[in-house]
């Protein structure tokens, strides 16, 4: 497929959603079961899901750019360049369709399989080193699109991106890379990660 650029597929997702709701009639007739695992606004709660869900997914373009960046200024990118890679991959290959054949589901689907390779990258790191790779927590965030994607196919996703980190840790050299230094730029992206901002909580 020819490649194209990740804001281009996610434009394309949200204006075929825009013209035709259905991912949005899709959470209104989940919202009772959601609301179960999703703290949400008496009113509005789709309104709430789907806002979190534009943040989410557009956080995986700004995220890839914030890796690069931090790593370069590190000078750990060649180390860091496979994982930015995936990323990549999981949303330009995505199901194989063409950008502009899938639907905002699949690209949620993909951001969450991106957003959680690297959440899976920083347990490994942790466990192998002792230190956090990446000062993030994505782990509220996760919890509410693997509600939002539901099951079995949510757990697909999971070890999918477990078993793509762990081939990741094993084909690299990260025990002697130095800490990453974060651009005082990042510190906005990290709002996702506080998703009470957003309307929406995970129920623990």
């Amino acid at each position: 497929m020819e490649q194209i650029n990740l804001r281009t597929i996610i434009a394309l997702a949200w204006e075929h959603e825009s013209e035709h709701g259905s991912f949005a009639e899709k959470l209104e007739e989940r919202l009772s079961h959601l609301q179960r695992a999703v703290a949400l606004p008496t009113h509005e709660g789709v309104r709430a899901l789907l806002n979190f869900v534009k943040s989410y997914i557009d956080h995986v373009p700004r995220l890839i750019d914030a890796l690069g960046d931090a790593a370069e200024e590190s000078g750990v990118l060649s180390q860091l360049a496979p994982l930015i890679n995936l990323m990549e991959d999981f949303l330009l290959q995505g199901s194989g369709l063409h950008p502009d054949q899938r639907r905002l589901e699949e690209v949620l689907d993909e951001a969450y399989l991106a957003h959680r390779l690297v959440d899976s990258m920083n347990t490994l790191y942790r466990m192998a080193y002792g230190k956090d790779l990446l000062k993030l927590d994505m782990m509220s965030a996760n919890l509410i699109v693997h509600a939002l994607i539901g099951e079995p196919f949510g757990h697909e996703l999971d070890e999918l991106a477990e078993d793509a980190a762990r081939g990741l840790i094993q084909g690299q050299h990260f025990s002697s890379m130095p800490l990453i230094r974060w651009q005082s730029s990042w510190e906005h992206y990290a709002t996702l990660y506080q998703v009470d901002q957003l309307g929406v909580s995970f129920l623990s």
